[in-house]
Protein backbone atom coordinates (compact mmCIF):
# COMPACT_ATOMS: atom_id res chain seq x y z
CA UNK A 1 0.00 0.00 0.00
CA UNK A 2 1.81 3.12 -1.17
CA UNK A 3 1.06 6.32 0.67
CA UNK A 4 -0.77 8.85 -1.49
CA UNK A 5 -0.85 12.65 -1.24
CA UNK A 6 -2.87 12.23 1.94
CA UNK A 7 -3.25 9.00 3.87
CA UNK A 8 -4.88 8.02 7.14
CA UNK A 9 -3.82 4.79 8.80
CA UNK A 10 -4.55 3.33 12.21
CA UNK A 11 -1.99 1.56 14.37
CA UNK A 12 -4.68 0.62 16.88
CA UNK A 13 -8.17 1.69 17.93
CA UNK A 14 -6.66 4.63 19.82
CA UNK A 15 -3.61 5.47 17.67
CA UNK A 16 -4.24 7.09 14.29
CA UNK A 17 -1.65 8.72 12.02
CA UNK A 18 -2.30 11.09 9.13
CA UNK A 19 0.30 11.53 6.39
CA UNK A 20 0.20 14.48 3.98
CA UNK A 21 2.49 15.66 1.18
CA UNK A 22 2.34 18.23 -1.63
CA UNK A 23 -0.43 20.09 0.14
CA UNK A 24 -1.16 23.24 2.12
CA UNK A 25 -2.25 23.10 5.74
CA UNK A 26 -4.09 26.20 6.92
CA UNK A 27 -6.72 27.32 9.39
CA UNK A 28 -10.18 28.21 8.11
CA UNK A 29 -13.15 28.99 10.37
CA UNK A 30 -11.29 27.53 13.38
CA UNK A 31 -10.72 24.24 11.54
CA UNK A 32 -7.41 22.86 10.24
CA UNK A 33 -7.87 22.45 6.50
CA UNK A 34 -5.71 20.47 4.09
CA UNK A 35 -5.86 21.41 0.43
CA UNK A 36 -4.05 20.28 -2.72
CA UNK A 37 -4.73 19.94 -6.43
CA UNK A 38 -7.17 17.08 -5.85
CA UNK A 39 -9.13 17.88 -2.68
CA UNK A 40 -9.78 20.10 0.32
CA UNK A 41 -10.98 18.79 3.67
CA UNK A 42 -10.73 19.31 7.43
CA UNK A 43 -8.08 17.37 9.33
CA UNK A 44 -9.84 14.63 11.37
CA UNK A 45 -8.30 15.72 14.68
CA UNK A 46 -10.48 13.45 16.82
CA UNK A 47 -9.28 10.35 14.94
CA UNK A 48 -5.51 10.87 15.05
CA UNK A 49 -2.67 11.34 17.49
CA UNK A 50 0.07 12.28 15.04
CA UNK A 51 0.35 14.11 11.71
CA UNK A 52 3.24 13.32 9.37
CA UNK A 53 4.15 16.22 7.08
CA UNK A 54 5.86 15.06 3.90
CA UNK A 55 7.67 16.95 1.13
CA UNK A 56 6.00 19.76 -0.80
CA UNK A 57 3.80 20.71 2.15
CA UNK A 58 3.45 24.17 3.66
CA UNK A 59 1.77 24.87 6.97
CA UNK A 60 0.69 28.16 8.51
CA UNK A 61 1.81 29.31 11.94
CA UNK A 62 -1.78 29.33 13.21
CA UNK A 63 -2.22 25.73 12.09
CA UNK A 64 0.87 24.73 14.09
CA UNK A 65 -0.63 26.50 17.10
CA UNK A 66 -4.00 24.78 16.71
CA UNK A 67 -2.52 21.33 16.11
CA UNK A 68 -0.31 21.60 19.19
CA UNK A 69 -3.23 22.85 21.31
CA UNK A 70 -5.16 19.78 20.18
CA UNK A 71 -2.43 17.57 21.65
CA UNK A 72 -1.35 16.12 18.30
CA UNK A 73 2.28 15.26 17.58
CA UNK A 74 3.72 16.93 14.45
CA UNK A 75 6.40 15.10 12.47
CA UNK A 76 8.26 16.27 9.34
CA UNK A 77 9.19 13.31 7.14
CA UNK A 78 10.65 12.24 3.85
CA UNK A 79 8.47 11.00 1.01
CA UNK A 80 6.30 8.04 2.09
CA UNK A 81 7.42 8.70 5.69
CA UNK A 82 10.64 6.84 4.86
CA UNK A 83 12.62 8.91 7.33
CA UNK A 84 11.97 11.60 9.91
CA UNK A 85 13.64 15.01 9.91
CA UNK A 86 12.12 16.64 12.98
CA UNK A 87 9.23 16.28 15.38
CA UNK A 88 7.24 18.27 17.91
CA UNK A 89 5.81 16.17 20.72
CA UNK A 90 2.61 17.92 21.73
CA UNK A 91 0.74 15.14 23.52
CA UNK A 92 -0.44 16.20 26.96
CA UNK A 93 0.11 12.74 28.45
CA UNK A 94 3.52 11.80 29.84
CA UNK A 95 2.81 8.41 31.43
CA UNK A 96 4.49 6.33 28.71
CA UNK A 97 7.65 8.38 28.53
CA UNK A 98 7.90 8.39 32.33
CA UNK A 99 7.56 4.60 32.36
CA UNK A 100 10.12 4.36 29.55
CA UNK A 101 12.64 6.41 31.53
CA UNK A 102 12.20 4.26 34.66
CA UNK A 103 12.60 1.03 32.70
CA UNK A 104 15.68 2.42 30.96
CA UNK A 105 17.27 3.46 34.24
CA UNK A 106 16.41 0.43 36.37
CA UNK A 107 15.51 -2.54 34.17
CA UNK A 108 17.53 -2.13 30.98
CA UNK A 109 18.83 -5.71 30.80
CA UNK A 110 15.38 -7.19 31.48
CA UNK A 111 13.80 -5.33 28.57
CA UNK A 112 16.80 -5.94 26.30
CA UNK A 113 16.39 -9.68 26.91
CA UNK A 114 12.73 -9.44 25.95
CA UNK A 115 13.65 -7.86 22.62
CA UNK A 116 16.26 -10.56 21.97
CA UNK A 117 13.95 -13.45 22.88
CA UNK A 118 11.19 -12.12 20.64
CA UNK A 119 13.59 -11.95 17.69
CA UNK A 120 15.51 -15.20 18.11
CA UNK A 121 13.32 -17.43 20.34
CA UNK A 122 16.43 -18.46 22.26
CA UNK A 123 17.09 -19.16 25.95
CA UNK A 124 19.49 -16.53 27.34
CA UNK A 125 19.42 -17.20 31.07
CA UNK A 126 23.22 -17.16 31.18
CA UNK A 127 23.41 -13.53 29.94
CA UNK A 128 24.48 -11.18 32.74
CA UNK A 129 24.83 -7.82 30.96
CA UNK A 130 23.87 -5.96 27.79
CA UNK A 131 27.35 -6.24 26.25
CA UNK A 132 27.13 -10.05 26.36
CA UNK A 133 23.71 -9.83 24.77
CA UNK A 134 25.01 -7.56 22.01
CA UNK A 135 27.79 -10.03 21.22
CA UNK A 136 25.30 -12.86 20.93
CA UNK A 137 22.98 -10.70 18.84
CA UNK A 138 25.77 -9.72 16.43
CA UNK A 139 26.53 -13.36 15.68
CA UNK A 140 22.87 -14.21 15.11
CA UNK A 141 22.37 -11.21 12.79
CA UNK A 142 25.39 -12.20 10.67
CA UNK A 143 23.92 -15.68 10.34
CA UNK A 144 20.59 -14.20 9.25
CA UNK A 145 22.26 -12.28 6.44
CA UNK A 146 24.02 -15.46 5.28
CA UNK A 147 20.73 -17.37 5.33
CA UNK A 148 18.98 -14.69 3.27
CA UNK A 149 21.76 -14.62 0.68
CA UNK A 150 21.66 -18.42 0.43
CA UNK A 151 17.86 -18.48 0.18
CA UNK A 152 17.80 -16.03 -2.73
CA UNK A 153 21.11 -16.93 -4.36
CA UNK A 154 22.83 -13.61 -3.73
CA UNK A 155 26.60 -13.28 -3.42
CA UNK A 156 27.33 -12.21 0.14
CA UNK A 157 30.61 -11.33 1.81
CA UNK A 158 29.73 -9.05 4.70
CA UNK A 159 27.46 -6.21 5.74
CA UNK A 160 28.94 -3.04 4.21
CA UNK A 161 28.11 0.38 5.59
CA UNK A 162 30.75 2.60 4.01
CA UNK A 163 30.03 6.32 4.19
CA UNK A 164 30.86 6.38 0.48
CA UNK A 165 27.56 5.09 -0.87
CA UNK A 166 29.04 4.00 -4.21
CA UNK A 167 31.55 1.70 -2.54
CA UNK A 168 28.82 -0.56 -1.15
CA UNK A 169 27.41 -3.51 -3.11
CA UNK A 170 23.89 -3.41 -4.58
CA UNK A 171 22.48 -5.76 -1.94
CA UNK A 172 24.06 -3.75 0.88
CA UNK A 173 22.73 -0.46 -0.49
CA UNK A 174 19.28 -2.03 -0.86
CA UNK A 175 19.36 -3.33 2.73
CA UNK A 176 20.52 0.07 4.01
CA UNK A 177 17.68 1.95 2.36
CA UNK A 178 15.11 -0.67 3.39
CA UNK A 179 16.32 -0.19 6.96
CA UNK A 180 15.98 3.57 6.48
CA UNK A 181 12.32 3.12 5.45
CA UNK A 182 11.76 0.79 8.40
CA UNK A 183 13.29 3.27 10.85
CA UNK A 184 10.95 6.00 9.62
CA UNK A 185 7.86 3.89 10.24
CA UNK A 186 9.05 2.69 13.67
CA UNK A 187 10.04 6.23 14.65
CA UNK A 188 6.57 7.53 13.80
CA UNK A 189 4.91 4.73 15.78
CA UNK A 190 7.10 5.35 18.84
CA UNK A 191 6.25 9.07 18.81
CA UNK A 192 2.55 8.32 18.33
CA UNK A 193 2.61 5.99 21.35
CA UNK A 194 4.36 8.55 23.53
CA UNK A 195 7.68 6.78 24.07
CA UNK A 196 11.17 8.20 23.59
CA UNK A 197 13.02 7.38 20.34
CA UNK A 198 16.33 7.90 22.18
CA UNK A 199 16.16 5.53 25.17
CA UNK A 200 17.21 2.18 23.72
CA UNK A 201 17.71 -1.03 25.65
CA UNK A 202 20.03 -2.86 23.25
CA UNK A 203 21.25 0.15 21.30
CA UNK A 204 22.58 3.26 23.02
CA UNK A 205 24.26 6.59 22.37
CA UNK A 206 22.03 7.66 19.50
CA UNK A 207 18.91 9.83 19.26
CA UNK A 208 17.24 6.85 17.54
CA UNK A 209 18.43 4.05 19.84
CA UNK A 210 14.93 2.83 20.72
CA UNK A 211 13.92 3.10 17.04
CA UNK A 212 16.75 0.68 16.22
CA UNK A 213 15.59 -1.70 18.98
CA UNK A 214 12.05 -1.80 17.62
CA UNK A 215 13.05 -1.94 13.95
CA UNK A 216 15.23 -4.99 14.57
CA UNK A 217 12.07 -6.95 15.39
CA UNK A 218 11.02 -6.73 11.73
CA UNK A 219 14.18 -6.74 9.64
CA UNK A 220 14.86 -10.44 9.13
CA UNK A 221 11.27 -11.68 8.85
CA UNK A 222 9.42 -8.81 7.14
CA UNK A 223 11.62 -6.10 5.63
CA UNK A 224 14.65 -7.85 4.15
CA UNK A 225 13.22 -10.95 2.40
CA UNK A 226 11.26 -9.02 -0.31
CA UNK A 227 14.22 -6.68 -0.84
CA UNK A 228 16.65 -9.61 -1.18
CA UNK A 229 14.26 -11.34 -3.57
CA UNK A 230 14.00 -8.20 -5.73
CA UNK A 231 17.79 -7.87 -5.90
CA UNK A 232 18.09 -11.54 -6.87
CA UNK A 233 15.49 -11.04 -9.63
CA UNK A 234 17.31 -7.94 -10.92
CA UNK A 235 14.34 -5.69 -10.09
CA UNK A 236 16.47 -3.15 -8.23
CA UNK A 237 19.01 -1.07 -10.15
CA UNK A 238 21.55 1.41 -8.83
CA UNK A 239 20.08 4.27 -10.83
CA UNK A 240 16.60 4.11 -9.21
CA UNK A 241 17.47 2.12 -6.11
CA UNK A 242 15.78 4.26 -3.47
CA UNK A 243 12.54 4.54 -5.43
CA UNK A 244 12.42 0.79 -6.07
CA UNK A 245 13.19 -0.15 -2.46
CA UNK A 246 10.64 2.37 -1.14
CA UNK A 247 7.90 0.97 -3.38
CA UNK A 248 8.66 -2.60 -2.30
CA UNK A 249 8.67 -1.59 1.36
CA UNK A 250 5.35 0.24 1.03
CA UNK A 251 3.64 -2.58 -0.89
CA UNK A 252 5.02 -5.63 0.94
CA UNK A 253 6.09 -4.52 4.42
CA UNK A 254 4.15 -1.42 5.51
CA UNK A 255 0.80 -3.04 6.30
CA UNK A 256 2.36 -6.09 7.95
CA UNK A 257 4.29 -3.90 10.38
CA UNK A 258 1.53 -1.40 11.15
CA UNK A 259 -0.77 -4.30 12.08
CA UNK A 260 1.54 -5.55 14.85
CA UNK A 261 3.88 -2.76 15.94
CA UNK A 262 1.67 -1.28 18.67
CA UNK A 263 1.10 -4.64 20.35
CA UNK A 264 4.80 -5.45 20.04
CA UNK A 265 5.98 -2.21 21.63
CA UNK A 266 3.34 -2.23 24.35
CA UNK A 267 4.12 -5.88 25.04
CA UNK A 268 7.77 -5.08 25.56
CA UNK A 269 7.04 -2.12 27.82
CA UNK A 270 4.08 -3.49 29.79
CA UNK A 271 3.87 -7.26 30.06
CA UNK A 272 6.83 -7.96 32.30
CA UNK A 273 7.83 -8.27 35.93
CA UNK A 274 9.97 -5.16 35.44
CA UNK A 275 6.90 -3.03 34.74
CA UNK A 276 5.15 -4.40 37.77
CA UNK A 277 8.13 -3.22 39.83
CA UNK A 278 7.69 0.25 38.34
Amino acid sequence: MALKVTKFFKLSNKIGIFYVEYSTIKTKNSEIVISNAEEEFSLPINQITTILIGPGTSITHQSIVNISKSGLNIVWTQHNSNGIYASAICSRKANNIEKHAILFANHKLDIAKKFYIKRFKEDIKDIENVNQLLGKEGYRVREQYKELSKQFGIKWEERETSLNWDENSLINKSISFANHCLYGLCHAAIIALGYSPSLGFLHEGNQLSFVFDVADLYKAEIALPPISKAVAEDKIKDIHLQKAVSEIFQSECFDKITEIIVNDIEGMMNDSDSVKKV
